[in-house]
């Protein structure tokens, strides 16, 4: 569920059912690699024949997986939230959509479409015919949520303009955090005490700018030598085994710390103990663009100096309330540059009271009450948002091709 808790949960009995999906379907979906005999050569019929066949196997799986995944859910889940007729169902990302539509007709429940990603244009996601159905299946089932919440202002306007709906109800991802202070210390959690710690916190997949800033580090170091790149990953992750062979390669890997992940309620004490916290996510789709993503509020919560790329969003909030540097480009050398410059800020908390968890737990809760009394969602004041940078943004709506009358033509048949 996203990072919002509603204390009042209590009274609501039957308050709402979380479909939350536990698995990315087509993406798991692997097709063994046949092994050819070494005396094959590229240019073999047979060879060229069955790596085509392996292709569209791949193809065809991961089409029929995402046609069938919004049934699959239904039928599995349909037994525990028919039985416990919940008031409302609050269907998190698109993959539990179909089902939150379907369940919520039977159980004659309202339903809450919780958008926390453009799905019109994700990372890591090519514009294949998987991807049109996805995009066909949000389209069929967002109209019929009793309310959508998303992620930013710019997401928001995306879906509106899009689908023709109601403008979404922004909830920030300002993760919930308990009242009493939770203290680390750098020896805790495997910091070095005696380095100027530049820190990166979440997932780190492609598009999320570490390759980046490992880049950077030959040129920042030589400008101050006693600066780290701290990540958070686990050991023996793939992931974390490539960054480290790159920092290698640079001969950089002395100054790159990896540590583990934390509780949820530890994460802004953990940024805290940084001198910058990182925020290098890339431009590599409309979904990262428009994104404002929870260790944005965690950084400026904890009060830590922070580096961003310019992304329109998160570049906005950061210029307004003067939450850190904002890099002038998304190279190596602009990451380097404004880590030492970064250094000269103070620290201090820069988090203005309406980017706050307990004001997300306030919208969603004003949603909730509205549903279950038959009333329109109320209308929200619009959090920081520069409507130009829509204008600029290289993204386009899907056109109007072969791929898309196909996927279209999928998902309607599909019951």
């Amino acid at each position: 569920m996203r990072p919002v808790k509603l204390q009042e949960n209590k009274l609501y009995p039957k308050f709402l059912v979380n479909l939350k999906s536990r698995y990315r379907r087509y993406q798991k979906i692997e097709i063994p690699k046949k092994s050819f005999p070494s005396n094959y050569k590229a240019e073999d019929n047979t060879l060229r024949i069955a790596k085509k066949l392996n292709k569209i196997i791949k193809k065809l799986v991961s089409i029929i997986g995402e046609i069938y995944w919004h049934k699959a859910l239904t039928i599995s889940m349909a037994e525990s939230v028919l039985g416990f007729k919940p008031d409302v169902i609050y269907s998190n990302d698109l993959s539990t959509l179909g089902a939150g539509v379907k369940l919520s007709v039977k159980a004659q429940s309202k339903l809450i479409y919780d958008a926390h990603e453009f799905e019109q244009d994700r990372n890591g996601v090519e514009a294949n015919t998987a991807e049109f159905i996805r995009r066909q299946w949000e389209s069929k089932f967002i109209s019929k949520s009793d309310a959508v919440i998303t992620v930013s202002e710019g997401i928001a306007e995306r879906l509106h303009q899009i689908y023709g709906i109601k403008k979404p109800t922004v909830i920030l991802n300002v993760p919930y955090q308990p009242q009493e202070n939770v203290y680390l210390s750098r020896d805790e959690v495997g910091l070095p005490e005696d380095k100027l710690i530049v820190l990166y916190v979440g997932n780190i997949s492609a598009g999320r700018g570490i390759e980046v800033v490992i880049d950077a580090l030959p040129a920042t170091l030589n400008l101050n030598p006693d600066i780290a790149f701290a990540i958070t990953a686990t050991r023996n992750n793939a992931r974390w085994l490539e960054l480290k062979k790159q920092a290698s390669i640079l001969g950089v890997e002395d100054s790159l710390v990896r540590i583990d992940s934390v509780d949820q309620n530890q994460v802004t004490s953990l940024i805290r103990l940084a001198d910058i916290s990182i925020i290098p996510l890339q431009p590599t789709c409309e979904s990262y663009r428009l994104s404002l993503p929870n260790k944005l509020f965690q950084s400026l919560k904890s009060g830590t100096r922070i580096v961003a790329t310019p992304l329109p969003e998160i570049e906005l909030i950061l210029n307004r309330y003067k939450g850190g540097a904002v890099t002038s480009g998304f190279s190596s050398s602009d990451l380097a540059t404004s880590l030492i410059s970064a250094l000269k800020l103070p620290k201090k908390n820069y988090l203005p009271a309406k980017y706050s968890s307990e004001e997300s737990a306030r919208r969603l809760k004003s949603i909730v009450n509205a549903l279950l009394s038959n009333n329109p969602v109320p209308k929200e004041e619009r959090f920081d948002f520069d409507p130009s940078i829509l204008k600029k943004s290289p993204w386009k709506k899907t056109a109007f091709n072969v791929r898309y009358i196909i996927s279209k033509f999928l998902v309607s048949v599909c019951r």
